[in-house]
Order: structure tokens, then sequence, then C-alpha cells
């Protein structure tokens, strides 16, 4: 794809190709991304003739900031687990949890795991619903509590980056945090800081992630990160799925300061970070395609002016759908940015409040004709 933009960077240069006036078809395959394809003015299009990336639909371009998990091995005494080793396939940088949630920045995602274009779940416990907090000691420092659970009480160990999801405190603030110390026999937890702005209270509800001795559930996975060997217990046979792993941190594409260039037909996926980025361009958009299984969000247009996400399927996100912001308040001067005619679904992965389907911010931003549905927390 940058040979491409290049290619028509050089036509230009060389009087054999106008302003505007171009179409760059993306011809059927998967296209690995190692780096963001990166568009600007130079790459601009005008009002009468813009400058299209256009893929055939029907799922025969894809561009994925992922890479393909292959060498499945199994795992002695373990019949439904399988074991891939990354540092051998190439694979050194696995990205790292985050602490994330209510009040926080959005950050890309570690590593994540998809079967046959779906997000498989990190190893958790309860494969369903929540445990308890029961008492918490006040005074502790580090934080500190307990919890009554008669599977983890049987847990060995060792437990390497263990993680917390919880509500904290209310059922509107969401958290991922870190574990300094586990003693499963009490059922404690040790925490390095407060789990949330509102602290820790009894009764609220919580989740263990990446334990390996919790990978008991179809899809579930955990990654050993200091050997680099990634567990799996796949949903169908190995041998016939697709499998992949998220490897991009930054998005797969970022239009800036440029003018009339649309994407169509592609389906964009498997990234830590976002799908699109379209920022301070003006009459930019996506159209047609697919966006999906990303860490954070799907597309975000920022600044500039009347940029679109139209007609799209989004989801499997971490965080947010489609983020529109432009305009002034100050003046109010026009952002225009859309989100028409899309269907959002499955986002708030990671983050399970305030990560809207469709989030907006500014002057005079356009949300027609989506599809919202099936998510933790607020549609726009």
């Amino acid at each position: 794809l940058t040979a491409a933009r290049d290619e028509l960077r050089r036509l230009r240069a060389a009087g054999q190709a106008g302003e505007g006036s171009a179409i760059i078809r993306i011809e059927p395959g998967e296209y690995f991304l190692k780096e963001t394809l990166i568009l600007t003015a130079e790459d601009s299009g005008t009002f009468e003739s813009p400058v299209g990336w256009i893929g055939p639909g029907h799922g025969l371009v894809r561009i994925s900031g992922g890479m393909a998990v292959t060498a499945w091995s199994k795992v002695p005494g373990r019949k439904q687990l399988r074991v891939s080793d990354l540092s051998a396939q190439g694979l050194k940088d696995f990205g790292k949890l985050s602490r994330r949630g209510f009040g926080r920045d959005i950050v890309p995602s570690g590593l994540e795991l998809f079967s046959n274009d779906r997000v498989m779940p990190l190893a958790r416990h309860p494969n369903e619903g929540w445990l308890k907090v029961g008492h918490v000691e006040e005074a502790s420092n580090p934080p500190r509590f307990q919890f009554e659970d008669p599977i983890s009480k049987k847990w060995k160990g060792p437990f390497k980056d263990l993680w917390l999801h919880g509500y904290w405190s209310w059922d509107w603030a969401d958290s991922h945090d870190p574990v300094t110390r586990f003693d499963p026999g009490t059922g404690t937890f040790e925490m390095p800081q407060v789990a949330s702005w509102y602290g820790v209270k009894e009764g609220a509800r919580f989740a263990i992630l990446n334990c390996l001795e919790a990978l008991d559930a179809p899809g579930e996975w955990w990654l050993d990160r200091e050997r680099g060997l990634l567990y799996f217990w796949p949903p169908s046979d190995i041998r016939k799925a697709r499998v992949a792993v998220s490897v991009m941190d930054r998005p797969l594409i970022e239009i800036k300061g440029a003018r009339h260039i649309q994407f169509e037909g592609v389906i964009l996926e498997a990234g830590r970070d976002s799908g699109i980025r379209i920022s301070d361009s003006e009459q930019c958009a996506i159209q047609g395609s697919v966006i999906r299984n990303f860490g954070t969000q799907g597309a975000v247009l920022e600044g500039g002016r009347d940029c679109a996400v139209r007609s799209c399927d989004i989801y499997g996100v971490g965080d947010t759908g489609v983020v529109l912001s432009g305009g002034d308040r100050a003046t109010l001067s026009l952002g225009g940015h859309r989100a028409d005619n899309n269907d959002i679904h499955h986002f708030g992965r990671w983050d399970r409040t305030y990560r809207p389907g469709i989030q907006v911010n500014g002057v005079r931003m356009l949300i027609l004709r989506n599809h919202i549905h099936d998510a933790p927390h607020n549609a726009i």
C-alpha cells in the first residue's frame, strides 16, 4: 500500500498525473502492515475527482495489523490446549496489559488473539458473571481485600502478571488493575494502588484476568510473555481455523491534513490501536467497509471538517466505535463530520463504561441511520 501511495506521488511529481483523478485499486488479498499507511496533503484529490482507495468488497481485501499464527502443538496433560511459540515465528513485542478504564486515557491494548475473525477472550475467572469483594482492609497499604471462591482457592500458581477487572465502587466506573500479591488459600488480593477513583467497596463485582489456571473454557488463551508461548483452547478444529494475533500498536491508516480521499470496500482488522484516524482533513471518508477487532477505537475523525464514516460494519473494538470531533465551540464554526448508515456493535470490550458506539464533541456532528447494539454501556 505504501508503494502505491509513493507511485502516485512520483507520477504527480513527473507531471504524469494531475491533482485528483486517481483511483488506487487494491487487489484481493491480505495486507499485513508493519507500519501505519500515512496519507497527507500531497496525497489529496479534488472535489470533482477525489482519490479513491478501492477494494472489491465482499471481504476480498483484508488490511491487517496482525500476524498469522501457525505451528501449534499439544500441551501434555491438557488435551484441549494447544501452544505456539510466537518468538520462534519472529514476534518479540507482545505489548503489555495496562491500567485502563473509567477516567483514564485510552491506551493501546497488549497482544490479542483472533480465531476465524472473532476476538478470543483472555483467560478469565469466572467465565461468566462476577466474583464479589468481601472484607476490605481500609487501612492497608497497598490496598488489600478478601473474597470467597471455592475454585480459585485450589489454584497453585505461580501467578505471572495477574490482573483484575472490577466495578470497584459504582456500576458506571470499571477499571483494570494489576495484582501485586495473591494468596489463593485465604482469598486475598493486594494491588499497587487504589483500584479506581472511588476505592474498593465490599460487595463490588470483579473478575480475575490473565491467569493460566483460569484457562478452562473453549476460546480462552494465555500468553507466557517471558518465553513467548501462546496457550489456546481452540473453539473449533485449529487445523482448519484462521488464527492471528494483533501486532500493530498504531492506527492502520492515518489521513492527516488531506482533502478528498476515500477508502471503500476493504476490511481493516486486528490492531492493538485503532482502525483509521482522519485528522485535520476535509471531505475524507471510509465507506462500505468493515472495521473490526481493534484494541481501542474503530474510526476516529478529529479536527478538519465534513469527513465521514459511512455504511461500515464496526465491531469487536476495545473502546469506542466511532469518534467525531471538530468545529470550534467558541466561534461556532462547523465540523460537519458524520456517521451515517453504520452497524456498530460489540464495542467496549476492554473499557466497559463511557466508551460509546459513537462519541461526539464539537459543533454540528451528524449521526444518521446507525444501528448500535450489543454493548455494555452508552450508544451515543
